[in-house]
């Protein structure tokens, strides 16, 4: 579903940009238009990332972290084997797209929130037995168990901060006057105007993950293809490069950052 979040975060950008979308966004029938461009785009976007993941795994050296890996991931390589993946691939994340948008319609809720939380707790028993493991000396965990306690107190302080931001607001006071209405006056008060601290909430960490998807694909996908050139020491430098800002690297999560 990642493809869709980028296309549809792309064309918000755009918009305050490109002055003819801005102004299609203001008419009347305009924001249905930017969607179905947001669909377009999206197939764009699979087209190209899965051409590039099938490409990896066509040939498993070029993807950062499996340069010393043996062995054949695909059983038929070749071009139909890339096609097929990468439609695949493509259809996979149209059919997420259509159900989120269904799941919208119908008034159940956000449809592409709703498919990201499900995805999200489709590995919590994956994550929690992967914690069992590590920890405890009866599952052939290697790390003490005290350090699940520390491990659960720095989650629940990340989350109570995440919802403390998420949800903070600065109230800006604002006055009224007294004033005369025809023959009537009405007395001055006050009130405030909410202003949210995090007014773009999740959207810029996730636009920042879609984005920096690509980075290491690429460095990885160009890096195999030079070293398999017969120029090796610059392959190596763009799989080093592609190892660096490989997700869950600490140049990836700075990058993430900023």
């Amino acid at each position: 579903i990642m493809p869709y979040i980028s296309a549809t975060i792309i064309l918000q950008l755009m918009t305050a940009v490109v002055p003819s979308l801005s102004k299609l966004a203001r008419e009347e029938g305009g924001r249905t238009q930017i969607i179905k461009y947001g669909r377009y785009l999206t197939v764009l976007l699979c087209l190209g990332q899965g051409l590039v993941m099938s490409m990896g795994w066509e040939n498993p050296q070029r993807i950062p972290g499996f340069q010393n890996f043996e062995g054949n991931l695909v059983a038929d390589p070749g071009w139909w084997y890339m096609l097929r993946t990468t439609l695949l691939l493509t259809t996979g994340t149209v059919l997420l797209m259509w159900l989120g948008e269904q799941i919208s319609d119908r008034g159940i809720g956000n449809g592409i929130s709703l498919v990201i939380t499900v995805g999200i707790i489709a590995r919590v028993d994956t994550a929690v037995l992967g914690m069992w493991e590590m920890f405890f000396p009866a599952a052939g965990g290697a790390a003490h168990p005290s350090k699940a306690v520390v491990l659960m107190i720095l989650l629940l302080a990340v989350v109570g901060v995440v919802i403390a931001v998420t949800q903070a607001m600065r109230k800006i006071p604002v006055q009224y006057a007294q004033r005369n209405v025809g023959r009537k006056m009405y007395q001055g008060g006050s009130t405030y105007f909410p202003l949210k601290v995090n007014y773009a909430g999740v959207m810029p960490i996730i636009f920042a993950q879609a984005i920096l998807m690509f980075p290491a694909q690429i460095f990885g996908t160009l890096g195999g293809i030079v070293k398999e050139k017969g120029m090796a020491g610059m392959g190596d430098f763009f799989l080093g490069v592609g190892d660096l800002l490989a997700y869950g690297q600490p140049w990836n999560l700075v990058m993430q950052a900023l």
